[in-house]
């Protein structure tokens, strides 16, 4: 793991994950990326992004909101 102000970045011999994050006005820009690492899971991760990552990506940002909130 590799973590400095404003990112952060993940590896495992798995997956590789990454994260930043940047005042934009009186918001926080927070963007998200992630990639299975070994080149034979690349088909069951295009094809899990089609299936699920527009769902996966409004839970993630609904738990970031309430979690917001809870400050």
């Amino acid at each position: 793991m590799r973590l400095s102000p404003g990112w952060c970045l993940m590896q495992s011999r798995l997956v590789t994950m990454g994260m930043a994050a940047t005042p934009e006005g009186t918001w926080t820009r927070l963007p998200v990326c992630g990639a299975a690492r070994p080149a034979a899971l690349g088909p069951v991760q295009r094809v899990y992004r089609r299936l699920l990552g527009p769902r996966r990506t409004r839970a993630f940002f609904r738990e970031v909101e309430h979690r917001a909130a809870l400050r």
